[in-house]
């Protein structure tokens, strides 16, 4: 149940901040997925906070993304193709910052199919995961942003991104 599971992961995160994260891609393998203000890679996010709990957020062999405790396990379909990144040095400027909230939605709670969430931080700031359909081929949001249950997380920084009423604009890479 996706409200146990929320309480959980509540209970240990609000008041921490978190420690490291660290991302894993299957058809990226050159880490081509850091844009300004989002990052999308399609296989899993993993969270560690400063007491050391894990929650993560990754493809399950049931081809959905779930929501769980500590490390993912990988899935048997690309056990031998999933890189893994570190990518603590992309959320630097919310690594010392204390969690307030989080809020999670769910496509199917009994499951725990995750469809979106938030993280909300004591200086006000706030990242938005969610799960929705790929990137266009020129590296654009799609316009509208759907939740697409076998799509790819995007990690979102700038909350204006979301922002039904923007168009969608061509983000050019960091690296």
């Amino acid at each position: 149940m996706i409200s146990l599971l929320l309480s959980k992961i509540k209970e240990n995160c609000i008041g921490q901040r978190i420690k490291k994260v660290a991302y894993s891609e299957v058809n990226n393998p050159e880490s081509d997925f850091y844009f300004r203000g989002f990052h999308a890679f399609d296989y899993g996010i993993l969270i560690t906070m400063e007491n050391g709990y894990q929650w993560h957020i990754s493809w399950k062999n049931d081809h959905f993304f779930g929501i769980e405790e500590g490390m993912y396990s990988y899935n048997q379909a690309f056990e031998n193709t999933i890189k893994n990144w570190d990518a603590t040095q992309e959320w630097e400027s919310f690594l010392d910052q204390e969690i307030i909230d989080i809020k999670i939605q769910s496509e199917d709670p009994k499951r725990q199919i995750f469809s979106e969430g938030t993280i909300s931080f004591v200086n006000g700031e706030r990242i938005t995961i969610l799960i929705g359909e790929e990137l266009n081929i020129d590296n654009t949001i799609p316009k509208p942003l759907k939740y697409q249950k076998n799509g790819e997380i995007y990690v979102f920084f700038d909350q204006h991104l979301l922002s039904k009423n923007k168009q969608s604009i061509a983000i050019k890479q960091n690296r």
